[in-house]
């Protein structure tokens, strides 16, 4: 995030600075010469106040720290996703295996992060569980659910469920993950995760669009390579370029082994039915 602070437009700044040369042609300092003037009997008699010359400057001071403000907050907005409900990737996990369960408790999700091990790459911890969980009820995502069943001598475990706004997100959120996310994004990876979660159509739709994403972006990079200099560039420099292309191309062919598999198996089900 802090990367996209700055690409600051510099325009702001070029507007800030006219405006303060405008009004201080508007406003211009009175010299003690200017202020005052001198009858013939050298009494001092003071003119009529010009008024405060730095106004126009606290003007375009506020203006510009207010384009300062709404930039930063659409930059946050932007690398957050949702304008107004972001989800983390642990929020993300959380619902999924929320659906998977029906129900599910945060001790029950704790042991499935454990076999899963979604400990080691997801930067899940037992704290983060709960807090995601704590998050997502306030989202109205989730909703608390008695339940009958209890081990141990402890107080009835909280079961919670997705709510049906919940349901809505979270297929949004494996489509998106499916089909945008870039190749070192582990985003990605919970969004195979949830496969069962979507059906198979929509899964493949979102791969073929993910595989035309990445094209895209691996186009883009070789576009660039090519205009700094491309094979004439030092190593360290070209490593830059066609570490992340050759990431993309193998990516690419992953998506398209899933995407004939997931084909196949629907001509298989269709075959069935």
């Amino acid at each position: 995030m802090a990367a996209s602070f700055i690409r600051f437009n510099w325009s702001v700044i070029d507007d800030f600075s006219s405006k303060i040369e405008s009004g201080m042609r508007k406003h211009p300092l009175r010299r003690s010469s200017e202020a005052l003037t001198l009858n013939s009997t050298c009494d001092i008699k003071s003119q009529p106040s010009p008024g405060w010359p730095y106004e126009p400057v606290m003007i375009a001071v506020i203006d510009l720290f207010i384009s300062l403000v709404l930039y930063f907050i659409c930059e946050i907005l932007k690398t957050r996703g949702s304008f107004m409900h972001p989800i983390s990737n642990v929020e993300f996990m959380l619902m999924q295996m929320i659906a998977e369960c029906r129900q599910a408790s945060g001790y029950d999700i704790k042991k499935l992060v454990d076999q899963r091990g979604y400990r080691e790459w997801a930067n899940i911890g037992t704290t983060s569980i709960y807090v995601g969980l704590r998050k997502l009820s306030d989202k109205g995502w989730i909703a608390s659910e008695e339940s009958d069943e209890k081990s141990g001598k402890g107080p009835m475990p909280t079961r919670f469920a997705l709510t049906e706004a919940g349901m809505v997100k979270l297929k949004d959120e494996i489509l998106d993950s499916l089909s945008s996310a870039r190749e070192r994004d582990n985003r990605f990876d919970l969004g195979l995760a949830a496969l069962p979660l979507i059906g198979k159509d929509m899964a493949i739709a979102a791969l073929r669009k993910r595989s035309d994403f990445l094209q895209e972006v691996s186009e883009g990079i070789k576009q660039k390579f090519e205009s700094q200099g491309g094979i004439r560039l030092p190593l360290n420099v070209r490593a830059l370029f066609l570490h992340p292309i050759s990431l993309m191309e193998s990516e690419q062919a992953f998506v398209a082994s899933l995407i004939n598999e997931l084909s196949k198996e629907t001509r298989e089900d269709d075959h069935i039915h």
